[in-house]
């Protein structure tokens, strides 16, 4: 996004925020690699660990509520166990943040087909 700030010098300068963005994060690993920042790592770690967890939450809300009760999914690859990975099936409820789903083929634990899977654990068919 670029916007214009005025230069007090009379001439309007156009800024360019991505780039702005690029160079800060640029700046601020060189300064973690080169150990400048050694004694502050703990609090950047907590900042980066909570920021993610942020992300992660907005992501999975936003994911959630994309999926009704009817609806057709694929089990994705980001699932453990790993054998229900292309699993079809359709949404039959929710559970808490999670989205119970009626496998189409029974697999592994899942003797009764069903399964309570996180949201971006599913993909839309």
């Amino acid at each position: 996004m670029n916007d214009e700030r005025h230069d007090p010098l009379g001439s309007d300068v156009e800024v360019d925020h991505a780039a702005d963005a690029r160079w800060q994060v640029r700046m601020l690993i060189g300064l973690i690699v080169s150990g400048d920042l050694d004694e502050h790592l703990p609090e950047i770690a907590r900042a980066v660990n909570q920021r993610q967890h942020e992300r992660k939450n907005a992501q999975e809300r936003e994911a959630f509520a994309t999926f009704q009760v009817g609806d057709r999914v694929r089990v994705n690859h980001s699932i453990r166990p790993s054998y229900m990975h292309g699993m079809k099936g359709t949404v039959v409820g929710f559970a808490h943040k999670n989205v119970r789903v009626l496998l189409d083929t029974p697999v592994g634990r899942f003797t009764d087909g069903e399964a309570t899977v996180p949201p971006l654990g599913l993909d839309p068919l």
